[in-house]
Formats: C-alpha cells, structure tokens, sequence
C-alpha cells in the first residue's frame, strides 16, 4: 500500500472516530438567570467539563450599572437539554418563578421601585407558597396589563393615540408577543439582540420569503429545508416591540425535536415592520373581549366570571394550558390544575373543529 493511500485511509479512519466520538459524547445545557439582575447563564457539559456562557440584556445591563457590587444569585430554568449516544431529550420539572417574569418587564418593576419594595418583591418569589410567587408577577405585570387594556379611545385609534404609535399602545412600555404558549424555544436561551438597519432586515426577510414564496403579511415566516431524510425547519418571528424598536428573533428546529435559538435583532419600528409581523393586528386582537374575556385578565377573574364549567388542554410547558369553555378557549401561564392563579396570553372562539377534538375530554365541574 502506498504512502499517500495509507494517509488518506488513516485521516479517513480519524475522522470516522472523531464522528463517533461527537456522537457519543455525553452532553448536558442548562440555562440560569440571576435573580436579581436577570443575567443569562448557559452551562454546557462534555464529558464532565464545562463550558459557561453569560448573555446579557436590557434588564442586567441597568441592574448591574444600577449596582456595581451586585453577587449573582443563580436560579435554574425548568428544562434541561441532555445528549447521550444517539438519544436527545428535555428533562422538565420545577423551575424558579422569575423565569416567568421577562427581564424587560422585570427591569420595568424594579425601575420604579423603592429598594425596599423590590427586596419584598425578590422574597416574594423566593417564597414556597405559589400565591405569593402570583403576588410577584401581578406586581411586574400590572403596567403591562394597564397596555393591554388601553383605553376606548385609544384603542379606536381618536385623538387620545399618540402620533405614529398603533392604537392602544402605550409608548413607555414594551409589547412582548413570543409569550403565547405555542411559541418555540425557551425564552432565557435567547441571545442578545444585535442592532440591525433596516435593509439589513430586509435582507433576512427576503431569504425567507425566498424559502417559502407563500408567506402572508401578518405571521412569522417560515421555511423548510431538506437535510438527509428529514427537514430543518426556519422561522422569523417577531419577540416584543415598543414605541422605537422591534426585536425579531430567527429559530430552527431539526427532527421535530425543541426549537433553538439562531440570532436576535434589533430593528427601528417602520410601517414596513409593522406589516410584515401585523404589529396593528396583535395591538387590536389583545384589546378585544371574546366572550367576557381579554388578554391580560387574571384567571381567578374569568372563573369568577365564566364559572369552571371548562375542559383542560394540558401543554408540554409547566404552568401553561388551555381553558376550553363552550364558546371561548383561554390560554393561560403560571397556572396549575386546582389554582385560580395565573394570566390569560391568548383568547380565541371556540371552532366546531376545535370542540371536536375535546368532546371526550371531561369537564372540571363534572368530574
């Protein structure tokens, strides 16, 4: 065998190994937000040697400018991502509350807070009782809820809107749309949202629309492509915007298995945005009441109001599902069977198709 052959079959047979050594490299990410600061914490493990990645945002880099001498106080999110051989999976239980609460509306609260207040606040989510951990998020959420709820003026666009602002929305605040329970990936892994022209926007869109010429102005777009026997998925989605900005995020997701993170941007709002991701259409949907109900509501309100006569559709993230009443499906976070705690993140009617589809499952007041 010649010289040049057996080189080639040794860098061949490297390589094979090297192939088989990825794929049985025992592989473990975990994802940690400080308590205080909300500072992302990433820890990858490869054969018991870790790899930590910190990713800051809005609501850290005020914290942490805010108080210089701050200690992190790390606190786990819900899922771990594991990797073994040839099986992936997420391992899912208990995580701490503040994951609940989106650093910008956590940066919000504690902004216009007294250090006492916000020391109650913290003890509050620290607590074991869940009603003080509802107590926490009511706190932060409240001005997010006031927006939701704009006023009728407002919200039919009359002279109380401020000018280039879409009705109902207060331009002081941020609207976070990637929090409907059907939305991909987990929200502490996203990364830092990198600043982005416009033309540089357009440029990612066009890639996209490109992938899948049937998009519609209003949703996120998608496309697919071919890899092996199976198809990575592509999606551009709108995260939050207020008065100035939009972040848009773009996700994968490969053999049906979680979605993950590719990049975040941070965009100028323009019309053009507004369009592409129906920024008008998802002010208008979270300020209508569909049959008693609204965006924003408590759940222990719309009990109080429709009764527990509802069926349950149980998603795969703790604390999120569906109420299905006869005429409306309310899908609700940081809510547990049994608890009236919780908000409302999306209302709907009811299809024929829908209620199909739940005929068999029972009704909580009739169990």
């Amino acid at each position: 065998m010649g010289r040049r052959k057996r080189r080639i079959l040794i860098g061949g047979g490297v390589v094979v190994f090297l192939g088989i050594l990825c794929l049985l490299t025992p592989y473990t990410r975990r994802h940690y937000t400080c308590l205080q600061c909300r500072l992302y914490k990433t820890v990858e493990t490869y054969w018991g040697i870790q790899k930590v990645t910190e990713t800051p945002n809005e609501c850290s880099r005020w914290y942490l400018a805010a108080h210089p001498g701050h200690e992190h106080d790390w606190k786990k999110s819900t899922c771990t991502f594991e990797w073994q051989a040839f099986a992936r999976r997420w391992s899912c239980g208990s995580g701490h509350p503040v994951f609940h609460v989106i650093p910008e509306v956590q940066k919000m609260y504690l902004s216009a807070s007294t250090g006492e207040q916000a020391e109650a606040w913290f003890a509050l989510l620290e607590s074991k009782d869940r009603e003080d951990h509802q107590k926490a998020l009511d706190l932060a959420y409240e001005p997010y809820w006031r927006w939701s709820g704009g006023s009728k003026k407002r919200a039919a666009g009359g002279a109380g809107a401020p000018s280039g602002v879409a009705a109902g929305v207060d331009p002081n605040e941020t609207c976070v749309v990637m929090e409907i329970l059907d939305r991909p990936a987990f929200q502490e892994a996203m990364p830092v949202a990198q600043a982005t022209s416009l033309e540089q926007y357009r440029q990612i869109r066009d890639r996209y629309v490109a992938g899948d010429p049937a998009w519609r102005a209003g949703s996120a777009f998608t496309y697919r492509v071919k890899e092996g026997d199976e198809w990575r998925n592509y999606w551009l989605a709108l995260v939050s915007f207020d008065r100035a900005r939009a972040t848009i995020a773009e996700l994968t997701q490969f053999q049906s298995k979680g979605w993950d993170w590719v990049a975040a941007y941070q965009v100028d709002r323009s019309g053009e945005i507004d369009a592409d991701f129906g920024v008008e259409r998802i002010v208008a949907e979270r300020a209508r009441v569909i049959g008693g109900v609204r965006y924003g509501m408590r759940v222990n309100d719309v009990i109080g109001r429709k009764g527990r006569h509802f069926k349950i559709e149980f998603h795969a993230e703790a604390g999120s599902a569906k109420l299905v009443y006869d005429d409306v499906a309310v899908s609700v976070r940081q809510w547990h069977a049994g608890s009236d705690a919780g908000r409302v993140v999306a209302v709907e009617p009811v299809t024929d198709e829908f209620a199909t589809e739940m005929k068999d499952v029972p009704y909580e007041d009739e169990k």
